[in-house]
């Protein structure tokens, strides 16, 4: 089960409350993490295929917002 957030793509698993990519096993935390290793953003759907490039900025942009529990990501 989910919990819908504000943003169209990032919905946060209800039994860990781990924000991910809605309909995928990608999680916010799984963007971040390779963005901060220096992929490039257009790069991470080619290494999740079944995510888009909005979807990548849309986790990003969470992860901008959500400052607060960065530590959980």
């Amino acid at each position: 089960m989910e919990t819908i957030t504000s943003y169209k793509y990032i919905v946060r698993k209800a039994e860990t409350h781990e924000p991910m990519i809605q309909e995928t096993r990608v999680s916010v935390r799984d963007v971040v993490e390779q963005w901060k290793m220096g992929v490039s953003l257009e790069e991470i759907p080619s290494i999740h295929p079944h995510i888009t490039l909005a979807q990548v900025f849309e986790a990003l942009a969470y992860y901008q917002d959500n400052k607060e529990i960065k530590n959980e990501l």
